[in-house]
């Protein structure tokens, strides 16, 4: 027979046959178990990536949570305070509506939160006060910010003051309300009133004090004045230097007690001003004249001035302001002990159409303690003050619509300044 046909041959392909289907289930299976490592790798991986996500997830959940837990806490705080706050505070709408109130606000109006929510703002504002919310609304649209005191009206007609601050609430940079925060200064109000009529009172009656002391040291100083210069002219004493001197001295002590009386007088006494047109050449040639007397009696100290020569007039009262800077001359000559120098400077700003007037020494100055206190009244660091100079002068000012500065330096000296409104050029 053929030799395909033969035995051998036909064991020989089946072997071979057998043998190539080994080869192909030996590759599968290697095929196999190297997907198998692979799948195992590739399990262990997404294992530990999910191992990993899962607590990325836990420690989110948990920090979630934590700040769920302050966000309440803080919400909690925050409706505390809002709620029991001594202030009033409110939210509105852009047109005024009212979308939240507090405690303190609701007990304020004496209406139920029902009752407010929803209304105007406007609606408690006492009537002669809107136009004030209304112009400063206006101003709010600029700037998203005002304040003012307001008059609010409780449901029993009753008036309470209030000062409030009011600001724009924004959404993503739009402007979609108002919230506003508030203080009753209703009592204050009140007691600050009372203050001040019980300071009037208290003025009136030291004013009162002050008039009868001023009355009753007055005569009796015109008498030793009289019997002063009646010793004094006598022919005897005249040529008894001693005696002189002593008069000297009850004269000097004398014009100190008067210069005392002509301030409580003027402490006392307010008259009506007399005012009229002076050109300052005239005004300072009066200063001038008064500080060369003083200097009769203590040349040791020099006169400066500095006067412009273009100052245009002003509207004063002419013995009341001379009596103002003759008291700073008195206190600039005080204040210098042996040798000096005074000032007396006047000039003219243009921009605020203001005339200045200087009045300076080279003497002791002053601390910052009484440089803080030279304006209260019957305050004085020197032995013999009475402690109205300065006050006086600055009530003169005052009555002017002037202003009055002092700028001092202790050991260096003193500058007084007052300013003046200023009228036509002379």
């Amino acid at each position: 027979p053929p030799f395909w046909k033969t035995w051998w041959f036909m064991t020989l392909m089946a072997l071979t046959i057998a043998g190539v289907v080994g080869l192909i289930i030996w590759q599968r299976i290697d095929r196999i178990q190297k997907q198998k490592v692979e799948l195992k790798k590739m399990v262990r991986q997404r294992t530990y990536e999910l191992n990993k996500t899962n607590k990325q997830l836990v420690e989110e959940v948990h920090y979630r949570k934590k700040v769920e837990k302050e966000l309440r806490k803080s919400e909690e705080e925050f409706r505390d305070l809002f709620e029991n706050a001594n202030d009033i505070i409110w939210t509105t709408n852009t047109n005024g509506v009212i979308l939240t109130i507090n405690r303190f606000f609701q007990e304020l109006l004496e209406y139920s939160r029902e009752q407010i929510i929803g209304t105007n703002l406007l609606d408690y504002i006492s009537i002669d006060h809107r136009f004030r919310v209304i112009r400063n609304f206006l101003k709010f649209q600029n700037t998203y910010f005002f304040e003012c005191e307001l008059n609010i009206l409780t449901k029993n007609k009753e008036t309470r003051i209030i000062w409030v601050k009011v600001r724009g609430i924004f959404d993503n940079e739009k402007y979609v309300g108002i919230h506003g925060i508030g203080r009753d200064v209703t009592e204050l109000k009140k007691t600050q009133a009372e203050l001040q009529e019980a300071e009037q009172l208290k003025r009136e009656s030291i004013k009162q004090l002050t008039l009868k002391l001023a009355h009753e040291i007055k005569n009796p100083l015109a008498s030793i004045t009289s019997s002063a210069q009646l010793v004094a002219s006598s022919k005897d004493n005249k040529e008894n230097p001693k005696i002189q001197r002593h008069m000297g001295v009850i004269n000097k002590n004398v014009d100190i007690c008067n210069r005392v009386v002509r301030e409580l007088y003027t402490f006392t006494h307010k008259p009506k001003l007399n005012l009229t047109r002076i050109s300052i050449s005239d005004f300072t040639n009066s200063l001038l004249n008064y500080a060369r007397e003083i200097t009769e009696r203590r040349p040791q100290i020099r006169v400066l001035t500095d006067i412009e020569e273009k100052i245009p007039a002003i509207i004063i009262d002419e013995f009341r302001m001379l009596q103002a800077f003759k008291n700073l001359i008195d206190n600039a000559f005080e204040a210098m002990s042996d040798e000096g120098i005074l000032t007396i400077n006047a000039g003219y700003n243009s921009p605020t159409n203001e005339v200045f007037i200087e009045i300076g020494d080279t003497g002791c100055g002053m601390t910052d303690e009484e440089l803080n206190n030279a304006f209260k009244e019957f305050y004085s660091s020197k032995p013999t003050g009475f402690g109205l100079g300065i006050p006086l002068v600055k009530d003169i000012v005052d009555a002017h619509s002037g202003t009055f500065y002092i700028k001092s330096e202790k050991n260096v000296g003193t500058v007084f300044t007052i300013k003046l409104r200023a009228g036509d050029f002379v």
